[in-house]
């Protein structure tokens, strides 16, 4: 389904940017779940990789647009991305207490 119209484009990014919150929310609040005291670390630990994901999505958005001269493959990994972290967390994550 391609946007016909402008608005149409901006509803679909508000919508998309949105569900995405809606799952931070959870992953924030799984860490007390299954670490109350170590909570902190891990969302230290866990604010570093994405960070590091951070830099080094940047430099390869570049690679991939300057090797393709379009931005849909961006969009496709990122869109397979999603569906593979939100497979990964159906399939590993818990609600129980992990560690102490």
């Amino acid at each position: 389904m391609l946007p016909a119209t402008l608005q149409q484009a901006v509803v679909l990014m508000t919508v998309a940017l949105g569900t995405t919150s809606l799952g931070q929310a959870g992953f924030v609040a799984n860490m007390s779940d299954i670490a109350p005291r170590q909570a902190g670390k891990m969302f230290g630990l866990c604010n570093t990789f994405g960070s590091l994901s951070g830099i080094v999505g940047v430099t390869a958005v570049g690679f991939i647009v300057e090797a393709t001269n379009s931005f849909s493959p961006v969009f496709q990994l990122t869109a397979g991305l999603y569906v593979l972290g939100t497979l990964v967390w159906w399939l590993l994550a818990t609600g129980e207490r992990v560690f102490d």
